[in-house]
Parts: C-alpha cells; structure tokens; sequence
C-alpha cells in the first residue's frame, strides 16, 4: 500500500468505487443523502445528492466502456450508483462532473438487499449479488 486516507465522516462505508480515468475515489456512507468525492490523497471534491431513496445496500461501480444504459448512450467512465434497499434494484448512470442521473436502469433482479454489482463490456451484462 502506497498512500490511504479516511473518506469516513459521519458514518459507516456502504459503498466505494474508484474512476479508473481519473482515480478519484466516490464513497457513498450508510443510509445518507449525499454521494462524496475525494482525490486520490483524500482531498475532498465535491458532493452531490444520491439519487432514489435513502440505503445501506448499494455499491459503486464505473463503466469500463461507452455503452448503450437503458437507451441512453453513456461514455466511459460514468459512475453507476447501484440501489438494492428494496425490491428490484436500481443501476443509475451519474455524470460525476454535474451530479446528474443520465439515464435509470430498473433491472428485473432482486427482491431487496441487493448489496453489489458489475458490468462485463465482454457479455454486455450486468451482475448483480443479492
């Protein structure tokens, strides 16, 4: 390990994700409202509202590739805010830049608490873990 620092300050982590284009780290803390970004020396950036409802049971993930999300073209890059609270989850495409929800994913996988997820540009498939 080369360098660490406490993204943590007001809670417990329920999700991380790192954007593999500018290693910058997003942390979302349990149950809270907001979404928050750090440098990678744990500068903070800046904070934008979580989209869909209040949870401890999601995950941060980064599109590895351009693709086509829920009929909406996202570049490389795009943050996606997976909420599994309750009932089937929800994958949201976030432009990290405004804070902005560009497009809403509603999969047909789960029946809450599902906790984490990725996507496979070789399958052009989502997982998702329950």
């Amino acid at each position: 390990m080369l360098d660490s620092f406490d993204p943590s300050q007001t809670g417990g982590l329920c999700g991380l994700g790192v954007d593999p284009i500018t290693g910058n780290a997003w942390v979302y803390q349990c149950s809270s409202a907001t979404i928050e970004g750090y440098t990678p020396t744990g500068t903070f950036l800046a904070a934008f509202p979580r989209p869909g409802e209040s949870a401890n049971d999601v995950d941060i993930e980064f599109a590895p590739a351009s693709m086509n999300f829920a009929g909406t073209t996202i570049p490389e890059g795009t943050m996606l805010f997976i909420n599994g609270e309750t009932g089937v989850a929800e994958i949201y495409a976030i432009d990290t830049a405004t804070g902005s929800v560009l497009a809403t994913l509603v999969t047909a996988f789960g029946a809450s608490h599902v906790v984490g997820g990725g996507y496979s540009p070789v399958r052009d498939t989502f997982f998702l873990v329950q």
